[in-house]
C-alpha cells in the first residue's frame, strides 16, 4: 500500500492554474440554468397535464349533458307513447260497445251495446270525422 496516492475531487480552477475561478463559477452558472430550464420543462408539463385534463372535464361534462338531452327526450316520448296507448285502449272499448253503424250523407249513426234501451248517439258531418 505505499506509494498509493490518494485522490482528492479537485476543482475546475485548479486544474491548469490561473483563470481557474472564472472556469468554476461558469460551470456553476451552467449547472444553474440546466435546473432553470429543467424546472421551466417541468412547469410546461404540468401545465400542460392540467390543460389536457380541463378539457377531458369539459368533454366529459358535454357527454352528461348531452346524456340528460337524450334522456329527457326518450322520456319524454315514452310519456307521449304511453298516453296514445292509452288512448287507443279507450277507442277499443268504445268500439267494443258499439253494436251497430249506419253512414249516411247526413250522419253517422252508433248504436251502443250496453245501454237498457240501446241508446243511439247521432254524429253530423261524417265527412270529417272519416277525413280525420
Amino acid at each position: 500500500m505505499m506509494g498509493m496516492k490518494t485522490s482528492r475531487p479537485t476543482w475546475v480552477g485548479e486544474i491548469g492554474g490561473g483563470g481557474g475561478d472564472r472556469l468554476a463559477w461558469e460551470s456553476l452558472d451552467l449547472r444553474s440554468n440546466v435546473d432553470r430550464v429543467k424546472e421551466q420543462k417541468q412547469e410546461e408539463c404540468e401545465a400542460s397535464r392540467r390543460e389536457v385534463d380541463q378539457v377531458k372535464q369539459l368533454q366529459v361534462q358535454a357527454l352528461v349533458d348531452s346524456l340528460s338531452i337524450a334522456t329527457t327526450a326518450l322520456q319524454n316520448e315514452d310519456a307521449k307513447r304511453a298516453e296514445a296507448l292509452m288512448d287507443a285502449e279507450e277507442a277499443r272499448a268504445l268500439v267494443r260497445q258499439v253494436d251497430c253503424v249506419s253512414l249516411d250523407e247526413k250522419s253517422l249513426v252508433l248504436t251502443v251495446r250496453g245501454s237498457a234501451e240501446g241508446v243511439e248517439r247521432v254524429m253530423t258531418e261524417p265527412k270529417k270525422i272519416l277525413q280525420v
